[in-house]
């Protein structure tokens, strides 16, 4: 995944880079380091880059309303539970039968 690619998962969902870092368990600085790498490949754990490649996926086949309803639930799940409940809410979505 490149710094492009996760710059733009970021501001599809339009959570702010200390919300994603949260998210992805790293810090802001990391953060900011993967985006200004634009199109270098960025090593990333495995978690990080199947919620990534995931949370890409969302971002670009959903249509406006449920794009919203997604940024609001890890929004909602960062601010209740943090990180781990985010989590969660993604893994819901992922496994939720369309």
């Amino acid at each position: 995944m490149t710094g492009i690619e996760i710059t733009n998962i970021r501001e599809s969902l339009e959570l702010s880079r200390n919300d994603f870092s949260d998210l992805l368990g790293v810090t802001s600085s990391t953060t900011i380091r993967w985006e200004k790498a634009a199109v270098k490949q960025i090593k990333i754990d495995l978690l990080q880059e199947k919620l990534l490649t995931y949370l890409q996926a969302k971002t670009l086949y959903r249509n406006d309303k449920e794009l919203i309803k997604l940024r609001n639930g890890v929004m909602e799940s960062l601010i209740i539970g943090g990180t781990l409940m985010a989590i969660g809410f993604i893994l819901k979505d992922l496994l939720k039968k369309d």
